[in-house]
């Protein structure tokens, strides 16, 4: 550019472009912020995981619509965040189109002001330089975003490597946490003797206070506690005395909240110690000492999403494994009860237990957590179990105690939490946690053999039959035990019957699939028609011609504003031939302009005389009024450019914001009203990835790609439209062109799709291995250096895999980006080939014969050849970007075609098109649940004997499956208090979900109270088939007639008041009288003693209860327990 408009116009234009570097990384600050204001999903995604795991609870308490009500005001909320970022991106493509102009105003101005001369030898090159350095000023914002964004992340990373070493300097060299801290742990239960466990005197908290705090005190503060900006910090549990013998089993008991979880997280090294009140020092000290090697078993038994055998032995199926390795294996699951469930299952051990454990039942999953740690009985020498009994029944726990506690693990210690009773688990030592977080030992007697013999012999008395079903042997001689063993057999096989077919249906599927996979191959995007109709709808097909109206004028202001020099040269020529020019296609354009101009120069009076003697106006006064023209009326394109880019940013983003929010909210509404075997054939997660990930995907990336796709696919056709209007022969090059590029891309398509196909399984692998490492990192440290190490190799070679196959993705994207420049670069010399020919050798207007022509002539013609030249230059970038998001929209169509198979595909909760009830006879049965006769019927109800009668009631999870409750027949009375007795997987909890319609077969009736108008209070059968019923009245008849509080508690992100208030309108729960006001809030707190823990972060105010954080983290079971929300709902 420098050797065409001279150094004045070089540096102007430099500077110019130094100077707007500050605007545009202010844009792009803009859209930056409002991008991270908007990614606020976080009360949704909580929302949905919550719900999504917990649906049986969730529709046994009927919470179905306030849960949708709930996300869909979280998804407004994002809403508004996303047209903050809409209105961003709009002011930034503004700013870019301004940008653009403002650079090629300086260049020409400042050359012509220099003296420059309007000559397309001059500027047409300029021209070509400017457009080449348009994309790198318009990427220039996003480049350092991405380079702020890449900077800050790295130092996140190297702040979080550093925090151990600063927090070391801070702390006077003491060791703030993590490896060195560990190091000293490790090298203490080298050097203590193995399987002791002491702590003399020492308190423990959750973070290690700097030295010296331990000095300061205030008043009211216990003696002590580190005091921390002026306050009091408490420690979780302090002056512990404890003096563990190796082989000593040792009870901790204590209410729940009084810190058991805490002391057994202390042991192992978990919580950071603070030495006792003589002693200041703290450098070498860790608390507990323990000796020996630890193996431990949460209270939440911590699974891996593999089989029950990977669980059990933590090292891959495929690993190797001794003939006594395999005997110990076999010895280990007898003991941990395992046995029987086993044989009962289809794959045996080698069944997936699900994410987190989800395929298995509660005991299921505590017993694979017992026979983990008791599998390494060889390994380990100190056992900590939090808890480990609480999910069993009385028969199952009996035979842990025996064959594990006092089997396999004997001669070991053992230091357990539980609330059994002592005498059930005879331990050696009994300690009792007070409830200011103190420990203190308990009188206990220490058992002899002879007593564990005498409590083993009063077990097997009191149930011989149901001990010998846990041992599962098959040599056992009750008839009994036979028939059930037969039945497990023929169960087995009729699951590998059906596994058989379901296996033949899905081959013949797949090559359905595959062969429907070749026809849509030929296409260069696979047409789904019914995601476009959706797309139509909910955009309106108003919205949807102002979108393509915009980008179309945007496309042809773009390429006026681009041409503009070529048509300025040829309305001003001065030595231009008129006949010369006269058969191009652009004359009508030159002799329209011309017209007005002259119109317009007509009614313009002459200027007046100059009135001062001011330089600059006399300077500007005298420059030609053409270059004036010419720039002015090029600023007037390029503005009216940036305002139709504003416009069409914006009218395509909200539009396209309703499409995303129409997905979300219809979605989300089918899954809330599906029945629960839809919950129990489709993962939970695999759900949340639909309404979460692939959401993300559809709201920041696929609106993106299609905006994308729509402009580049408008550029190249206004590129080929011009260059095929300056020159007829290009017409031939066209289809040429098009099919290379079908070919590349169809090519590009095939290969892009199977990478990123598997991109996206191996990242989703190592997310998971990165999920249960971080939700098991205390099990994973408690076993040691080794387990750490296999979750680190394992963590490792997923990245591997997943950095390979996007190393794949990257050598696919140059492949196809080499082979897309020589398609340009065929466009270029063509088009380069073509316009030096006809503007050298025009044709004569009649003749036809080539004639040599001035050189006024030929610079006329080398404007309209030279931009059409630059433009076909800027055809490679668009083609490469068309071909490339092509990719990328194929890849995040699968996302909207999630969603939009959640709303086609997903069942919904008793159809109209099933019910067998008449409407009236609906009707009249569920009379009573409505809020009119609800008073009513509790009133009378004292007067009828039964309250519910259960006749002849059988039913099934799903038509497939066995029945799991045979001929149930009872009647309950009101006031009773009636005890559901079983074992773990017996079918409590089955007869509660098929009293709430939550299975798919159901046989038999259920009696509830109806209440007629006249007032008289009788018996209406209800046909108990849940596929029998509406939605709304199955929603009825949970909601006010039955109450359950589940064994697994349902807590949503918010505070204890909304937890307690869930699905209760928010203003009568906000009545300062009532059945919902905060005095009667406290007392149902008070009746289960969460009042205390409430008091302790925060005093009672007249507000209610305080915060509490998500299902995952709202404390231990027992507080999860004490705030689940029925008890004072009803």
């Amino acid at each position: 550019m420098y050797s065409y408009v001279g150094v004045f116009a070089t540096l102007c234009t430099f500077l110019t472009l130094v100077a707007l570097i500050p605007f545009n990384r202010y844009s792009a600050g803009l859209v930056r912020v409002a991008q991270a204001a908007a990614k606020n999903n976080g009360g949704r995604i909580s929302d949905l995981t919550a719900s999504l795991v917990n649906m049986r609870t969730v529709k046994s308490m009927a919470l179905e619509e306030f849960i949708t009500d709930r996300i869909k005001t979280a998804r407004k909320s994002e809403s508004e965040g996303m047209g903050k970022v809409i209105r961003a991106e709009g002011f930034a493509a503004a700013h870019t189109e301004l940008t653009t102009l403002v650079i090629t105003l300086v260049c020409f101005g400042s050359y012509l002001i220099g003296g420059g001369k309007m000559d397309a030898a001059v500027l047409v090159p300029t021209m070509a330089a400017l457009n080449v350095m348009r994309f790198p000023v318009w990427t220039l914002p996003h480049v350092f975003s991405q380079v702020s964004k890449g900077y800050n992340s790295m130092k996140r990373i190297e702040a979080y490597l550093d925090l151990q070493e600063e927090e070391s300097e801070k702390r006077g060299g003491v060791p703030a946490d993590g490896v060195e801290y560990a190091a000293q742990v490790a090298e203490v239960r080298r050097t203590t003797p193995v399987g002791t466990v002491t702590c003399d005197g020492c308190s423990f908290c959750w973070s290690r206070p700097p030295p010296g705090t331990m000095e300061e005190t205030i008043p009211g503060s216990p003696r002590g506690f580190p005091v921390v900006n002026g306050l009091a910090a408490p420690p979780v549990i302090h002056n512990i005395e404890m003096h563990i013998q190796p082989g000593e089993f040792a009870l901790i008991q204590g209410a729940t909240g009084s810190g058991k979880s805490a002391l057994l997280l202390s042991i192992m090294g978990e919580l950071y110690p603070l030495p006792p009140a003589d002693r200041i020092d703290q450098e070498g000290f860790v608390g507990f000492k323990v000796g020996g090697r630890l193996a431990y078993c949460a209270e939440i038994p911590w699974l891996r999403n593999r089989t029950v055998r990977e669980n059990i032995r933590m090292v891959p199926d495929h690993h190797p494994e001794t003939e006594e390795e395999k005997a110990w294996y076999k010895e280990v699951i007898h003991a941990s009860g395992l046995r029987s469930d086993l044989d009962a299952m289809a794959l045996g051990d080698m069944t997936v237990v699900g994410e987190s454990g989800g395929k298995l039942s509660g005991g299921q999953r505590a017993r694979v957590a017992i026979a983990r740690a008791a599998y390494r009985r060889n390994d380990a020498d100190v056992f900590v179990f939090d808890d480990i009994l609480s999910a069993l029944d009385v028969e199952v726990q009996k035979h842990i105690i025996r064959e594990v506690l006092r089997g396999l693990l004997k001669g070991k210690t053992i230091i357990m939490a539980s609330h059994l009773s002592p005498h059930t688990l005879l331990p050696d030592r009994l300690f009792t946690m007070r409830g200011s977080g103190g420990l203190k030992e308990a009188t206990w007697t220490k058992p002899t053999e002879k007593d564990v013999e005498l409590l083993e012999q009063s077990w097997q008395k009191a149930s011989p039959q149901r001990s010998a079903s846990l041992l599962g042997s098959s040599t056992r001689s009750q008839p009994e035990v036979m028939q059930r063993i037969r039945r497990s057999k023929r169960m087995k096989q009729r699951d590998e019957e059906d596994t058989h077919k379901r296996l033949l249906l899905q081959d013949s599927s797949n090559k359905i699939e595959k062969k429907l996979d070749k026809q849509q191959n030929f296409s260069l995007i696979p047409s789904r028609e019914d995601l476009y109709i959706l797309f139509i709808k909910f955009m309106g097909t108003r919205r949807l011609i102002m979108v393509f109206v915009t980008s179309v004028l945007l496309q042809l202001v773009r390429s006026f504003t681009d041409n503009w020099l070529g048509i300025w040269f040829s309305l001003h020529r001065e030595v231009y031939d008129d006949k010369t020019i006269s058969g191009t296609t652009v004359h009508m354009i030159q002799r329209g302009l011309n017209t007005m101009l002259d119109f317009i120069k007509s009614r313009q009076p002459p200027p007046p005389p100059p009135t001062s003697k001011n330089f600059f106006l006399h300077y500007f006064s005298s420059l030609d009024a053409v270059v004036v023209q010419f720039l002015v009326s090029y600023a007037a394109i390029g503005i009216l450019a940036a305002i139709l880019s504003y416009w069409k940013t914006r009218t395509f983003s909200l539009s396209y914001q309703r499409i995303a929010n129409a997905l979300q909210f219809h979605a989300v509404s089918k899954i809330f009203k599906a029945p629960v075997s839809y919950f129990d054939r489709v993962p939970s997660s695999g759900l949340l990835q639909v309404l979460s990930r692939d959401q993300d995907i559809v709201d920041r990336s696929l609106g993106e790609s299609i905006q994308l796709i729509f402009t580049s696919g408008l550029q190249v056709f206004g590129v080929m439209c011009f260059s095929a209007s300056q020159q007829s022969a290009f017409i031939a090059v066209i289809p040429i062109c098009v099919l290379l590029f079908y070919n590349l891309t169809l090519r590009f398509l095939l290969t892009s799709k199977q990478v990123r196909t598997l991109e996206g399984k191996l990242g989703a692998m190592s997310m998971e291995v990165l999920k249960e490492s971080v939700s098991g990192a205390v099990t994973v440290r408690a076993y040691g250096s080794e387990a750490i190490e296999r979750m680190q190799e394992e963590m490792n070679d997923s990245l591997d895999k997943f950095n390979c196959v996007g190393f794949m993705g990257l050598m696919s994207d140059r492949w196809v980006g080499l082979r897309l420049e020589i398609v340009s670069l065929l466009l270029t010399s063509t088009l380069a080939l073509l316009s030096v020919f006809a503007v050298c050798f025009p044709a004569a207007p009649v003749t036809g014969k080539k004639v040599k022509v001035d050189r006024g002539a030929v610079s006329a013609g080398a404007a309209f050849a030279g931009l059409g030249v630059v433009s076909s230059m800027t055809a490679a970038r668009s083609l490469s970007m068309l071909c490339r998001r092509i990719g990328l929209f194929q890849t995040q169509y699968v996302s909207a075609e999630q969603l939009l198979r959640l709303y086609r595909e997903v069942p919904q909760e008793g159809g109209e098109e099933s019910t067998a009830l008449t409407t009236k006879q609906v009707t009249n049965v569920l009379e009573p649940l409505d809020q009119q006769w609800s008073s009513r019927l509790f009133q009378k109800v004292s007067q009828l004997p039964p309250v519910l009668r259960v006749v002849s009631l059988s039913g099934k999870y799903q038509a497939h499956l066995p029945y799991v409750l045979t001929n149930i027949t009872f009647n309950l009375k009101p006031g009773e208090c009636v005890g559901l007795i079983g074992r773990s997987g017996n079918g409590k909890s089955s007869l509660f979900n098929a009293l709430l319609q939550l299975m798919d077969v159901l046989q038999g009736s259920v009696g509830i109270p109806h209440v007629d108008p006249s007032g008289t209070l009788t018996l209406r059968a209800v046909n108990a088939n849940a596929l029998k019923l509406p939605h709304q009245n199955v929603r009825a008849l949970r909601q006010n007639y039955f109450q359950l509080v589940s064994q697994e508690p349902f807590l949503l992100q918010g505070t204890v008041r909304d937890n307690l208030l869930l699905g209760i309108d928010h203003e009568a729960g906000n009545r300062e009288e009532g059945p919902y006001s905060d005095r009667a809030l406290w007392r149902a707190l008070k009746r289960v003693k969460f009042d205390e823990l409430l008091i302790q972060a925060l005093p009672p105010p007249a507000g209610g209860p305080g915060a509490s954080d998500d299902n995952s983290d709202a404390g231990n079971a027992g507080t999860q327990e004490k705030t689940a929300p029925p008890f004072p709902q009803r």
